[in-house]
This record gives C-alpha cells, structure tokens and sequence, in this order.
C-alpha cells in the first residue's frame, strides 16, 4: 500500500526561522510536501506577492471557476516562496491559485517549497518567463503590455532582435525611458493602425535628438492634422493607415518610421517612407548599441 502524504492543517502554522523571519503573520511558508491552504492564509502569503509577473486574468478566472465548481484538484505545482537579506520574503509561484482562493473562500492542498533567491527568473507557472517578465520579477517594477512591446520594438529595430535576457532588457528600459514616458502621453495603449508599437518606438527613439520637434511631429501623426501633405510625418500616416504599411513587418514599419520622422526633423520632404540602414545605424552608435 502507498503511503499517503503528509497533510499539515491550518491548525499547524509554520514557524519563522530566527535567521529568516516572515513579518505577515502566523502562518510563515515552510517547505512540506501538501498542506491544506486556507483562504486566510493564502491572504496572509499575498502580502509577500510584491515582485511577481503581471496577473493572468483569464488564467485566474478559471482557477476561480474551477474552486467554485469542486473541480480544482491536487496536481504537485508547488506554491514556491524565495528569501533574501535584501528582499525579505518574496512569493515566486502561486498568485493564481492563492488569489482565487481569498475570492472565492474555498481552501485547497498544495506542496510548498523555498527556493533560492537567485532561481526566481527561471520559475515557471505553465509557459516561459521571458525577458521583461524575468525583469519586472527582479526589479519589482510593472509595466504594461504596451510598454512593454514598445521598448521591445525599439530595441528590435535598433539591434535586429528582442531583448534576451533580464539584463539586457533593463538596458533597453532604461535607454528609451524618456522617449517611452513622453509617446505614452500622446499615444493611447493601442496597437492597430498609426498606433501600433513599431510607430511609437520609433518616435521614442528619435525623441533622443529632438524632443520638442519629435513631440509637435507625434500628435500630429496620432490625430491627422498639423502639417501639410507633403510633410514626411503626414508621409508616415497615410502609410501606416492605408498602405502597404499595414502589410509591411516589424522591423520596415520601424525602419520606415524612424526615417520619415527624421526627415522631418531635418526639413527633407518625403514622398514615399523606405528603409534606411544609415538611420538605424546612426541611433544605434547614439544609444551605445554597435557592439
């Protein structure tokens, strides 16, 4: 006969090690291998939910579903908490499932594991922890999806490619922060059409050399009025709208853009948007990005 695992109750709260103390309450995380978590203490263990991915509603509505129906069930996905002296207690895995069980007041069983602090960008909950994910979970800092993908944009246009890990997409973060900050003022968190996230990028991008001008040429590309119809930044609109441009990939929306947006810089008419490597080159030696 297989022995059954052992199952700690609500009634048998973990006690903080002197050296590690958990500061939320009672019921300190310890390692085991499935415990009964009640909707008390996965509230208690959300306290500790402050540099985690950014919430997967879909995800969290059918785990809610699931517990509401009697249909949520032991699997062996472990609840994973890490610590540090920098950080303190910090939860790695198993906001979903905790989340869902404070909404919907029912408790569950689960194993719990304490993991080192340094392994909290490769824990998985189901699908790959990419590299703003990886950031956001290091750093503790949220960004949206649409930030996210404009950064990505601008990053990929410049080096021919997504950033590939934790470290270098801080860099892109940090590189294109003003540029990002300003376009979020002018652009609404869209992604069709003039709004799309290669567009952007690219105003951000140029927004290094000439920010007041880079400014006055985004508003007039987002709303359609300001210039007359020569102007490479009308250029722009009409392609991205109506053209080829909505056909066209990533990198030549990118590449396009940032030419035409600094033709205008430049006071050079533009009748039809191309590609241009001596543009890309020229922002990537600015932002430090040739090697």
């Amino acid at each position: 006969m297989k022995k059954k695992p052992t199952i700690v109750t609500a009634t048998t709260p973990a006690s903080p090690s002197s050296d590690r103390p958990w500061p939320h309450g009672a019921s300190a995380p310890r390692e085991t291998i499935r415990m009964r978590i009640t909707p008390e203490i996965a509230r208690e263990w959300l306290l500790a939910n402050t540099r985690n991915r950014p919430l997967n509603r879909t995800k969290l509505a059918a785990i809610i579903a699931d517990m509401k129906g009697g249909r949520f069930v032991y699997v062996g996905d472990l609840i994973k908490f890490s610590w540090s002296p920098e950080t303190g207690w910090l939860l790695a895995n198993g906001q979903h499932r905790l989340i869902a069980s404070v909404e919907t007041g029912v408790s569950f069983e689960e194993g719990v594991a304490i993991i080192n602090h340094d392994a909290r960008k490769h824990v998985d909950t189901g699908r790959s922890c990419n590299a703003p994910q990886a950031w956001m979970r290091e750093t503790g800092e949220h960004l949206s999806k649409t930030d996210v993908g404009r950064i990505n944009a601008a990053w990929q246009g410049l080096r021919g490619g997504p950033p590939r890990t934790a470290e270098e997409w801080g860099r892109a973060r940090a590189l294109f922060a003003d540029g990002l900050t300003a376009m979020s003022a002018v652009f609404a968190a869209h992604r069709t059409e003039t709004g799309r996230a290669p567009y952007v990028a690219a105003f951000m991008v140029a927004y290094r050399v000439a920010p007041a001008r880079v400014m006055e040429a985004a508003r007039a590309f987002e709303r359609g009025v300001g210039y007359a119809d020569g102007d490479p930044v009308y250029v722009l609109r009409r392609w991205a709208a109506e053209g080829e441009g909505r056909k066209a990939s990533a990198p030549v929306q990118f590449s396009c853009a940032l030419n035409l947006v600094v033709s205008h810089i430049d006071g050079k008419p533009r009748k039809i948007p191309r590609t241009d490597d001596a543009t890309i080159a020229r922002f990537r030696k600015l932002f430090g990005l040739d090697g």
